[in-house]
């Protein structure tokens, strides 16, 4: 902030003209000039980095109405769908530490990492069909 130059402007980003974008189209179009001059892949866009952010924060801990004043949302369930991708991002994020600890505990042992499956002692293989 202290190489901003000072401005009477709440907005940060501005048009080439040093004015605050009229519409978040026009604000879009010219992110996706940004992305480009930068050699970022074409499906960048303010969606996107929103999405990002409103993520970032869940997985932080930000409850759905801070989110809601974050990001300027109305309703809950648009932050609430973002919170419950990063509960599903911690789960995921769980499952594979339980999977990685236990290769490590069967490593350690000595114990094939992948367990045999059980072998089907009935005499049945329900695969072939059944003469009647």
């Amino acid at each position: 902030m202290a190489h901003c130059p000072k401005s009477e402007q709440l907005t940060f980003l501005l048009t080439e003209h040093g004015r605050p974008f009229k519409t978040a189209h026009s604000f879009g179009g010219m992110f996706k000039r940004w992305c480009k001059k930068a050699g970022l892949p074409p499906h960048c866009t303010t969606h996107g980095l929103r999405k990002a952010s409103a993520i970032r924060h869940a997985l932080n801990g930000a409850t759905a109405p801070e989110l809601m004043a974050w990001h300027g949302w109305k309703t809950i369930g648009e932050a609430q769908r973002y919170i419950e991708e990063a509960n599903r991002i911690k789960l995921a994020d769980s499952a594979a530490a339980k999977m990685v600890l236990a290769e490590m505990r069967t490593n350690q042992e000595g114990q094939v990492s992948t367990p045999k499956p059980e072998v089907d002692t009935s005499g049945i293989n329900p695969l072939k069909t059944q003469k009647a």
